[in-house]
């Protein structure tokens, strides 16, 4: 990506002509692409820095994996405001076994966990931020003759750190798919801390009044601002454009192959529908070598 704008093709024997120092690895073809480029670019931002090495690409994991110990602790620290609690937070993780294998290799699983802790402990922030405002806010609410508050409370306007919790969703979504079930869980999160803020608050009908007052805050600033941030963190060459012709051919070579798979063994498992895709043999009506066996396969066979 660095090189090219995109992903391309690695060479047989990649990794073993990349350990004898030799860079010259990729083919001219674009590569399969299953996740976006967000940490795609994080990791080549290592290699930028420190050269395409076994140090240069696992670099930027491990310091989001080590940032990841330390926002722990604060996180855990604040939810229980105890500092006992949040240092046994950030230890646990140190020592995770899991956590260390992801931030010791450069994949994207460490740097999507990462991602999504630094956006939680965001979210965190805003809470507590929210409630200091709100009951300043309250102190101008009118009341009524007995000195209960009425109407559902004022609105805070703009939180900047729960927009920057959608910033870090946005980027975490730029490096897999799977951040989007966090951005819609940190919705519901918010606006359950917000209900709570507001009944703690004295205001009356307390879930109106969040739905009323915090619904659009909380989807424009954790699910908009995340999916704008998305798209910014695609950056294809223009390159790719002339490349692209190269990808479908190799991708019909991978289905050409699975087809031969599937006329011999009779049956289709998970692994050949994943390189079929959904419905890819419909949509391409045919349109690759073997499309045929595969059909023939679909109409009388079984499914392992």
């Amino acid at each position: 990506m660095l090189k090219f704008g995109y992903e391309r093709d690695a060479i047989k024997n990649a990794d073993a002509l990349l350990a004898t120092g030799r860079t010259n690895i990729f083919e001219s073809t674009g590569d399969f692409v299953v996740h976006p480029m967000a940490g795609k670019w994080i990791i080549a931002a290592g290699i930028q820095v420190f050269g395409p090495n076994a140090f240069g690409w696992r670099f930027a994991a491990a310091l989001l994996g080590t940032l990841a110990v330390f926002v722990a602790a604060r996180v855990g620290r604040r939810l229980f405001r105890s500092t006992l609690v949040g240092c046994m937070a950030g230890l646990l993780l140190a020592v995770d076994g899991t956590a260390i294998s992801m931030s010791r290799i450069g994949m994207l699983d460490g740097i999507l966990g990462a991602l999504l802790l630094f956006a939680f402990a965001c979210l965190v922030a805003d809470r507590d931020r929210a409630r200091e405002e709100l009951a300043h806010r309250m102190r101008q609410c009118p009341t009524d003759q007995l000195g209960r508050w009425r109407g559902p409370g004022p609105a805070l306007g703009i939180r900047p750190w729960r927009v920057a919790a959608g910033v870090f969703l946005g980027l975490a979504l730029g490096t897999k798919w799977s951040a989007l079930y966090f951005i819609a869980f940190f919705i519901v999160l918010s606006l359950l801390w917000d209900r709570a803020a507001r009944r703690r608050a004295g205001i009356p009908r307390a879930w109106a009044a969040a739905l009323r007052r915090d619904t659009i805050n909380a989807v424009v600033s954790l699910g908009m601002v995340a999916v704008v941030v998305d798209p910014r963190t695609h950056h294809p060459s223009d390159r790719f454009a002339d490349d692209l012709r190269d990808v479908r051919p190799r991708r019909q070579c991978h289905r050409a192959e699975a087809a031969m798979s599937v006329q011999q063994s009779g049956s289709i498992t998970p692994g050949h529908l994943a390189i079929f895709g959904a419905n890819g043999i419909i949509q391409d009506g045919g349109a690759f070598p073997g499309a045929n066996r595969v059909l023939g396969v679909l109409h009388g066979a079984n499914f392992n």
